[in-house]
């Protein structure tokens, strides 16, 4: 029997109870999600969406690495978390290693090191979620749209980003990806929940860093400004 025999000979309740189930717990535009919960997936799916209509290269990045949606009680204050399989040295690490390396042998070493880490954003992962984001559309898509952008990001988006601080690099390329998709006002709308030391500042806010001063733009870059232009 095929599946439209199967559809037709089944009562018209029943077709639709299986429909609506399948509906809410399959695959989001190819991508596997664990969650039953219609504002969460409501959220993926228009996220994934606007990727796949605006940004087509970016699309075909996430294709390549989100492997999974994992809605799941996450640490307090933590909404969502893009978890990658890099399993490589960080980049303070890689800097002491390329620096100490004296021989021929080391010197290869800290080489294929730092092309590793370099490659860091192209290794697969999931996107986690916390439940809590589903307290309202706006709040699920701004998560969403920020944990997608840093799927979407590469190292040249992160060393575009001008950071002082790496962190800061990759949470400027994401918040930036957001907002290309058209998730601006969105991403403004949870700006109560950043952490300036996790997230640094949001687009068009200044930061004093080790001595210098630093604002956001509208490009997402940090570009350095006076103390002067720091303090009005």
């Amino acid at each position: 029997m095929t599946a439209t025999e199967l559809r037709l000979s089944l009562p018209q309740g029943l077709t639709s109870f299986i429909i609506s189930v399948m509906a809410a717990t399959g695959k989001i535009l190819g991508f596997a999600c664990n969650s039953k919960n219609q504002q969460i997936r409501t959220a993926i799916r228009a996220v994934l969406g606007r990727v796949k209509a605006r940004t087509p290269r970016a699309w075909k990045r996430i294709l390549e690495k989100i492997q999974r949606f994992e809605v799941r009680k996450m640490a307090d204050g933590d909404l969502g978390e893009w978890i990658s399989e890099y399993d490589g040295p960080s980049m303070s690490e890689v800097a002491k290693i390329c620096f100490a390396a004296k021989t021929a042998a080391e010197i290869r070493a800290a080489l294929l090191m730092e092309a590793k880490f370099e490659d860091r954003t192209q290794w697969p992962g999931i996107v986690r979620l916390c439940p809590t984001i589903a307290r309202t559309a706006d709040y699920a898509v701004a998560t969403v749209a920020h944990e997608i952008g840093h799927a979407a990001a590469t190292a040249k988006d992160m060393q575009h980003r001008n950071a002082p601080d790496q962190e800061w690099a990759s949470e400027a390329a994401a918040d930036r990806y957001a907002y290309l998709w058209g998730f601006g006002r969105e991403i403004r709308s949870r700006i109560e929940t950043r952490s300036l030391g996790h997230h640094g500042p949001a687009r068009g806010q200044c930061i004093e860093w080790e001595g210098k001063y630093y604002r956001l733009n509208r490009r997402f870059s940090y570009e350095e400004i006076t103390e002067a232009e720091f303090r009005k």
